[in-house]
């Protein structure tokens, strides 16, 4: 029994009942898991052996106790016939260990990320990006490729759903940025930013890992003049303003130019613009203009489509105008 084994052994003072949390048999071998780390007890030599000696931070015993899962400050041990049959080094010390199908061992570590601890060192498989801080304030986001990018006055958030990672940069490491009245335009390997009010532009570039994505924006001059619609156009940027000019910046290193042509005979306060090719078409309420970017002329206002009063957006399917 247990008086009669414990006769036999000289004990080390740091093992103690109050100190020991989970005992495990494995064969003839004893395996203790405690304040004073992990002990294995050899009983046909009838001593002790010391596998660890740091205070285990996790553990998971496998119902037949043939494997015991240890979790140690820094490193991840699987413990089989008394034994350490693999360590794995760790960044940060577990929290939970869950044994996979076969030999796989996933575990949760206190910096939140889930981990793979089949190999030497761990592997990740979901980070814990911290985000961006709980009170701050977004006005304007939108979706830049597989990426969703927020803008606000404490700063930008890029998120990428599919990976589930987060980086944010604060406002201070930005410049001035038009977050209150920004139109956002993805563009190719950019965001354009609009301001509405001054039609100011500028754009951001997206580069770098999480959780540390790195930011910069570039400014494209200003057209002058409120901006009522902008739309993404090849590698630049077609913008309407809010007296009808239709003005264009036709390449990230290119100027803002006004698309000059006939005027148009009233004034154009678009809700909605859609384009195919060199045609750009433009709602309000229920007329639309068309504008020839290679005649550089307006055609309009015409009926809205059949049902199409009080027109809210309209798009291109094929040869037909949608409203």
């Amino acid at each position: 029994g247990g008086r009669v084994l414990l006769a036999k052994l000289k004990v080390d003072p740091n093992l103690n009942d109050s100190g020991l949390r989970h005992v495990a048999l494995q064969g003839e071998d004893l395996v203790t898991l405690g304040t004073a780390g992990v002990h294995v007890y050899a009983s046909a030599a009838r001593r002790w052996t010391t596998l660890a000696a740091q205070e285990p931070t996790a553990h998971f015993a496998e119902t037949d106790g043939r494997r015991l899962l240890v979790g140690l400050p820094d490193s991840f041990l699987v413990i089989s016939d008394g034994e350490v049959a693999r360590r794995t080094t760790l960044e940060a010390p577990l929290r939970q260990i869950l044994p996979g199908a076969g030999a796989e061992v996933f575990g949760l570590d206190d910096r939140g990320r889930v981990l793979k601890l089949d190999g030497e060192t761990a592997q990740v498989l979901a980070q814990a990006d911290p985000g961006a801080p709980p009170d701050a304030r977004f006005t304007r986001a939108a979706a830049v490729g597989s990426l969703f990018v927020a803008l606000g006055p404490d700063g930008i958030l890029v998120h990428d759903s599919a990976a589930r990672r987060y980086s944010f940069t604060p406002a201070a490491a930005l410049p001035p940025l038009p977050v209150s009245d920004a139109l956002l335009v993805p563009g190719q390997g950019r965001l354009w930013i609009v301001s509405q009010r001054s039609g100011d532009v500028r754009s951001l570039k997206i580069a770098g890992d999480f959780p540390a994505k790195q930011l910069s924006v570039e400014s494209h001059g200003s057209a002058a003049r409120a901006v009522a619609r902008a739309r993404a156009d090849g590698a630049g940027l077609t913008l309407v303003a809010a007296d009808g000019t239709l003005l264009q910046l036709a390449s990230p290193e290119a100027q803002i130019v006004p698309q000059v042509g006939p005027g148009l005979p009233e004034g154009l306060r678009p809700v909605s613009m859609a384009a195919s090719g060199a045609a750009y078409f433009f709602a309000s309420k229920d007329r639309l203009w068309l504008y020839n970017q290679d005649q550089r002329g307006w055609l309009g206002p015409m009926a809205a489509p059949e049902g199409g009063a009080g027109l809210a957006d309209i798009a291109i399917a094929g040869d037909r105008l949608l409203g």
